[in-house]
């Protein structure tokens, strides 16, 4: 496993958010209806941690339609007594505190048991999510599902898209 680690989780966090004020901003002013913020295990983290900023303006906010963290690491917690925190030199205080299912617990898809814990804390708080957990896939192998446009899961994510952001709760 490979980390880049030249800048820190949060100067990376920063650096997100910034991308994504920019994408926001360009949509207002080009008259689009909205982004979608999406990401692959540290980029799921990454789109949760950005895609879900309570601290965005108002007329900003409202343009994230949705966010899709695919297989995303929403607790670092874990990492903290691994080798791969060694090259990010996490203590639990900073891991607490750059684990989005921690935040959603104080302020408002890895395992599927975070995934749902995740999405439960969402639902809490007002927010629409849903879980989709993928059988016989598993967090490394499961992105590659979205290279075919006809796969369940990349069907699921275009529908979710093409509805506005709107989840169907029948499936």
């Amino acid at each position: 496993l490979r980390l880049r680690t030249a800048v820190s989780i949060e100067d990376t966090v920063r650096l997100v958010e910034t991308g994504l004020r920019a994408c926001l901003e360009r949509a207002r002013s080009d008259g689009l209806s909205g982004v979608y913020v999406a990401g692959h295990s540290a980029g799921g983290h990454l789109a949760v941690t950005a895609g879900a900023c309570v601290h965005w303006p108002g007329e900003l906010a409202g343009l994230i339609k949705g966010v899709l963290p695919i297989s995303g690491v929403f607790d670092l917690m874990p990492l903290v007594k691994t080798s791969v925190n060694h090259p990010l030199g996490m203590n639990t205080a900073r891991a607490a505190a750059l684990s989005p299912m921690r935040g959603l617990q104080q302020q408002l898809l890895a395992s599927p048991t975070k995934s749902r814990t995740v999405c439960d804390l969402l639902r809490r708080h007002g927010r629409q999510a849903d879980v989709n957990i993928v059988p016989e896939r598993d967090h490394f192998d499961i992105i590659e599902l979205l290279a075919d446009p006809a796969d369940p899961l990349s069907q699921r994510i275009l529908a979710f898209i093409r509805s506005g952001g709107v989840i169907d709760s029948a499936d």
